[in-house]
């Protein structure tokens, strides 16, 4: 969206508005999660966060441990 073609250049550079949306809402709730984490946190105590955090963490850590096996961290990227 912000990028600007060479005039005489190869393939032009088109933005793909489907996953720019997205990529912000991505990041968007991922800021929102940490700010109320952090007053949740602050408001209720943190040893009662710690439940929520882990089953956060639990289920985080299954496809983690699946890409692990799969070895898709180790392929480099085609």
């Amino acid at each position: 969206m912000l990028y600007r073609n060479r005039p005489n250049g190869p393939d032009p550079v088109r933005a793909s508005k489907n996953r720019l949306q997205l990529h912000t809402m991505i990041v968007f709730l991922f800021l929102l999660g940490g700010v109320f984490g952090a007053l949740l946190g602050s408001a209720i105590g943190f040893l009662t966060v710690l439940p929520a955090a882990a089953i956060l963490f639990l289920l985080s850590s299954f496809p983690t441990c699946a890409d692990l096996r799969s070895g898709a961290f180790a392929r480099a990227p085609s």
